[in-house]
């Protein structure tokens, strides 16, 4: 007797996250420590390019797994394939999480802790002691990269792997089943959020200390010596092997073929609906963020509270709040169709998904601002319109200039709702490459996949610096 539809596809989706979950550990932890600890040639590229599973939709990577198999001539098995395709495509995020989330916990190391682990040991010994240190934040950003992953269809549909994710779009836009997509996207989110409230706690937790950073002056100088240049270099191969290569696929059609003149056509035609949606969903993140961070910002239960709803709320599959809108649009009356069906709907759904990101930049710009500027403040009988006018908005426009910026790129990267809710005519430039890559030329593939990562690698070479120089 099989299993009901509408969990049919659960095994094959837990097995996909799972591994992926597995690989980003493996290769995303102690990169991510190796970071943290150690100064080394090429540190700083490794952070950007670390950084880049995060802001590029998952579906690049399968695209340029079967593009370098296929420039490399090789059967169409494992590791480009399958299972392994998906859990490689998957793992270049897995890892991502997992490498920021040990980075962000090893900068609570204080220098008298590394001083007396050196005595202890040396070097190998305050290794082990920052692995043991970051396991609860990696394995949280691996475990919610899991939880994305799950509920990612990309690498799945291209790669000929069944996932949850997949057979929801199956459901939804091939049979039309609207009931039938809303029970199988329930089922996938009752797992993902039971998985991220499994690590919610610690996960928070760890947030919180990286984020509010309340004495940032006990964090150690990072290490230089043969042991720290020989561990940081190799960590960091394996993991931008995982993150790199697939996209070195992409460029391997252009050395035989390029199409550079349809794919710039094809960008422009797309350039509007892009901007509306990521900045819009940037814009709305952000004004919704920034009162929430202030209103939980010194209040720890609030904070605390408030990182396991939007830990949870990143958990679940972008499909779902996509299916609900859907839902509304249609028992909305027709005046309200510009407001439900247009562009200011997807840019809606998108912050909705984007809401964590931007609160914990917010709530990482709040606790760097000074309790005693507040103090003088009152003691000397500022009007509180003063305070926020000459005081409190030019400290937060730095913050809040970075979180739009995150967010627009982040939300430029999302295909499953822009594909379920953008209007006719108004598909974004990753929704345009993955709808015509199984029919367009691969020299026009890879062009327009050009075109599109070569600006988001410049954003991520910059945000590291961006991110250092919010204190």
């Amino acid at each position: 007797m099989g299993l009901p539809a509408e969990i049919s596809a659960l095994p094959a989706t837990l097995a996909l996250a799972a591994s992926a979950v597995a690989l980003g550990l493996v290769a995303g932890w102690p990169a991510g420590v190796a970071c943290g600890v150690f100064q080394f040639a090429g540190r700083r590229l490794a952070l950007a390019l670390l950084l880049l599973p995060l802001l590029l939709p998952s579906f690049l990577f399968a695209i340029g797994l079967s593009m370098l198999r296929l420039g490399l001539r090789l059967p169409d098995v494992a590791p480009f394939s399958g299972l392994t395709g998906c859990v490689w495509a998957h793992g270049a995020l897995t890892t991502s999480l997992a490498a920021w989330g040990a980075l962000l916990a090893v900068r609570g190391i204080s220098g008298s802790q590394a001083d007396a682990a050196l005595i202890a040991g040396g070097e190998a010994t305050l290794w082990r002691a920052a692995l043991r240190l970051a396991w609860p934040s990696a394995l949280a950003g691996a475990l919610l990269g899991g939880a994305i992953a799950a509920g990612d269809s990309g690498p799945g549909v291209l790669l000929g792997w069944p996932t949850a994710a997949g057979e929801i779009l199956a459901a939804f836009a091939a049979r039309y089943d609207f009931a039938e997509a809303v029970r199988r996207s329930l089922a996938l989110g009752a797992v993902t959020l039971a998985a991220a409230l499994a690590v919610a706690r610690s996960g928070a937790f760890a947030l919180e200390t990286a984020v509010t950073a309340r004495d940032p002056s006990r964090a150690f100088a990072r290490r230089v010596s043969p042991f720290g240049r020989t561990a940081g270099l190799a960590v960091c191969a394996i993991a931008l092997l995982i993150c790199l290569l697939p996209l070195a696929g992409l460029l391997l059609p252009l050395l035989r073929a390029t199409d550079f003149v349809r794919a710039w056509s094809e960008v422009i035609r797309t350039l509007g609906p892009t901007i509306c949606y990521s900045l819009g969903a940037g814009l709305i993140a952000c004004a919704a963020a920034w009162p929430l961070a202030a209103w939980a910002h010194r209040r720890y239960r609030r904070e605390r509270w408030l990182l396991v709803v939007m830990l949870a709320l990143l958990a679940l599959p972008a499909v779902l709040p996509a299916l609900g809108w859907v839902r509304l649009a249609n028992a909305a009356p027709a005046v309200l169709d510009p407001l439900v069906r247009g562009r200011f709907a997807v840019a809606l759904i998108l912050a909705l998904r984007l809401l964590p990101v931007a609160f914990v930049l917010a709530l990482r710009r709040w606790s760097a601002m000074p309790r005693s500027w507040r103090d003088a403040a009152a003691l000397h009988g500022v009007p509180r319109i003063a305070l926020l006018r000459r005081i409190v908005l030019p400290h937060q426009l730095p913050g809040i200039a970075l979180a739009l910026g995150l967010v627009a790129l982040l939300a430029a990267a999302e295909v499953t709702i822009v594909l379920l809710l953008h209007p006719p005519g108004a598909a974004s430039l990753p929704l345009a490459i993955f709808t015509i890559m199984a029919n367009a030329p691969e020299a026009l593939v890879a062009s327009l996949c050009l075109c599109y990562v070569a600006p988001v690698l410049l954003a991520a070479l910059a945000l590291p610096h961006a991110f250092s120089a919010l204190r």
